[in-house]
């Protein structure tokens, strides 16, 4: 069995077929990021990002729920279903 990778014009992963003959297709915005991932069945992981350039809210319709992220300075939260928050802090070295 095979796997394949199709590519785009900017060299990014347009389609991958694995071995198991499961399809999965990926789109990016102007930026180059990845957008929006779509499976076999139906099921999609929607990315949306801020001006700065980070993860803003990833939402998968297989999950029914969203990730969000939050920043603040050094500080990073994240809020997943059920309305559980989770903080991350980076510190500069």
């Amino acid at each position: 069995m095979v796997e394949s990778w199709i590519y785009d014009l900017s060299d990014r992963v347009k389609t991958h077929i694995d071995r198991m003959r499961k399809v999965v297709s990926f789109v990016y915005d102007e930026l180059g990021r990845a957008t929006t991932t779509t499976y076999q069945d139906g099921n999609t992981i929607t990315a949306t990002y801020d001006a700065g350039n980070r993860l803003r809210k990833l939402v998968d319709t297989a999950a029914a729920g969203a990730l969000s992220w939050d920043y603040d300075d050094m500080t990073q939260s994240l809020l997943r279903p059920p309305l559980k928050a989770m903080s991350l802090t980076c510190t500069p070295l």
